[in-house]
């Protein structure tokens, strides 16, 4: 199989001659992650910090690649895009951070996925989907929705229409980005809504895409 010809987009950063640690970012096909972290990186306070202590990367997926969104394929071609010295990727120095849903997973997709990890790899996942890091940035609980979203026969909709009703956006939007990431203080202080365990998260709205972010800042994913 080859290589992916992933395109490697680069945040801002001023002072490039500082040696950094990189941190690079590949999400699903959807917008909504790309949306959040453009904006949360080049908008906010909380960006500048990140981009003083990181060199930050995005990773595109373009040709055949660009609408990738199973997580098992997202994280195996981000695997094989590491190995290939062409790419120069550092595996002490260096992160790549997925975005995926867990709506889609099964328990053995998530066993397969734990199988997968490795130091340069990190997980950042929501339970069921994205949106719930969308209603963190606006909602202090979420147990009614979470509620309706289960009892439902039919609940794709539910959290988006939701987030577009409170907030006015649509949360596929590229406005939804900058809504949300200038409210991440709120998301951060979400703890209840924190999970590391990925096979645990399958059963209850969460995310621990909190717990990567304050990773970042405070320097311990590396």
């Amino acid at each position: 199989m080859s290589v992916p010809p992933f395109e490697i987009i680069d945040f801002y950063d001023e002072n490039t001659l500082v040696e950094k640690k990189s941190v690079y970012f590949l999400s699903e096909g959807k917008n909504s992650e790309k949306f959040f972290l453009r904006s949360l990186i080049n908008q906010t306070p909380f960006g500048l910090h990140l981009k003083n202590n990181y060199i930050l990367k995005e990773i595109n997926k373009t040709g055949k690649e660009s609408g990738l969104s199973n997580p098992i394929a997202l994280v195996k071609y981000a695997l094989e895009w590491t190995n290939d010295q062409n790419n120069s990727f550092d595996k002490t120095n260096s992160k790549i951070v997925v975005f995926f849903d867990c709506d889609v997973l099964s328990d053995e997709d998530i066993r397969t996925l734990e199988s997968l990890k490795c130091d340069y790899i990190v997980y950042a996942f929501s339970n069921p989907k994205f949106e719930v890091v969308q209603l963190l940035s606006v909602l202090d609980d979420l147990s009614e929705l979470e509620e309706q979203y289960n009892d439902s026969e039919k609940p794709n909709n539910i959290l988006e229409n939701e987030f577009s009703r409170i907030s006015h956006i649509n949360s596929k939007n590229t406005r939804s980005g900058k809504f949300v990431a200038t409210r991440i203080d709120k998301i951060l202080n979400k703890n209840k809504y924190s999970e590391k365990d990925l096979l645990k998260a399958k059963n209850k709205f969460c995310t621990n895409i909190i717990d990567v972010l304050t990773a970042l800042v405070k320097g311990d994913c590396f």
